[in-house]
Order: structure tokens, then sequence, then C-alpha cells
């Protein structure tokens, strides 16, 4: 904020501590007044924040900010918080770039908006998640069109998964008269998996 001494934060302060209280309601909720705990002061506790690339600073600088204050630690001084203890910071936060629609910002009141309880009722959890993690906008701005899903779903996971699963679990049916139930690893198993794995630092 150097370069502009007016700039100023207000939503954002007080939205991001909505993390920590919506979790101390949610244990009040469930009758388990300490279960938020297990989240936030359990040192194994992992945390991953996933973002538009505009909401970065919010959780990067200010939320752990807040977590660092609230811990006592910083070169202000201070106690951990005796009715808090002290709180994890996020493990990572994983940033993606925009989804528009149709080539428009989501904006409920243009229109240019989908509910996910709509969207749900009408084509069920496994299409979204498959349009996600294939189209999402994970490097660059991806621009949602009912086309593009339709194309994706119908001819992506309906036809070329859908019938390479049909084909395996046919085959298996055919051979075994079951799906086999999973064995012991092999080496030349270990192997394959192995490259696998090696390939996303090569790819």
């Amino acid at each position: 904020w150097q370069d502009n001494p007016m700039k100023s934060i207000y939503v954002w302060f007080d939205a991001v501590i909505g993390y920590l209280s919506a979790s101390i309601e949610w244990a009040r909720r469930i009758g388990r007044p300490d279960a938020w705990r297990e989240f936030w002061n359990d040192e194994d506790a992992r945390s991953y924040y996933f973002m538009g690339k505009d909401n970065i600073v919010f959780h990067s600088v200010i939320w752990p900010g807040i977590l660092l204050g609230t811990n006592g630690r910083g070169d202000k001084g201070g106690e951990p918080s005796e009715e808090l203890g002290t709180l994890n910071l996020p493990t990572e936060i994983v940033s993606s770039e925009f989804l528009t629609m149709s080539g428009s910002k989501v904006s409920n009141s243009r229109g240019a908006t989908i509910f996910v309880g709509d969207f749900l009722h009408e084509f069920g959890p496994d299409a979204l998640r498959y349009f996600i993690a294939v189209a999402g906008p994970e490097n660059q701005d991806t621009d949602f069109t009912w086309e593009e899903f339709v194309r994706r779903v119908n001819f992506e996971l309906a036809n070329e998964w859908g019938n390479l699963v049909n084909r395996s679990i046919s085959m298996a049916f055919k051979n075994c008269h079951e799906i086999p139930a999973a064995g012991e690893l092999t080496d030349a198993d270990r192997e394959l998996l192995d490259a696998a794995a090696a390939g996303f630092d090569t790819v």
C-alpha cells in the first residue's frame, strides 16, 4: 500500500476471520464445541485455500497476519490467545485464473451465473467435477459455455472414458466373472507406478 496511501481495507479484513468463526460455529452446532481445534490447533492438520487470483493478497498477507497476531508472534510480541490457543497458518494457498461465462465476467445481476444447487439437480456432481478438472482455469482464464460443457461431458466423459470403463469391466467379467480384488503389488507394478509418477516432473 506504499504506492497509494489512500488505499484502505474494509470487508476483507473481517471476512477471512469467517474461516475460523465458521469452524467454531460448526463445532457448536454438532454438539462438539471443541471439534474445530482438530483443524486449527493440531500441528499435523493441513489446510489448503483455493481462490481466484484477485484474492491472493487477502489470504497470503492479511489472513496469516491476523493469525500470527493472535498467536502472539511477530516483532510486536504478545502471547497466544488463551481461548483460541495457537492457530495454524495456511499450509498452501492455491490460486487459479478466472472462470468466465460466455465471454462475460460471472455476474448475478447480468444473468451470467449458474447456481450450484440448480446445476447439480440437473446434471449431478460428476459432470461438474469432470468439467472443472479438465477445463478449470488453472493456468489461464477459462470461458464456460454450455456448448463446451455438453461436448466435454458427452464426448469425453461419457463416450471416451465411459467406453474405456465399460470395456475394462466387460473384459474382467468375461474372464473372471467378477471384478478381481486388488492384490499385492509386484516389482513390475511398482516400476510402472514410479514411471507414471515421474512423468509429472518431465511433462
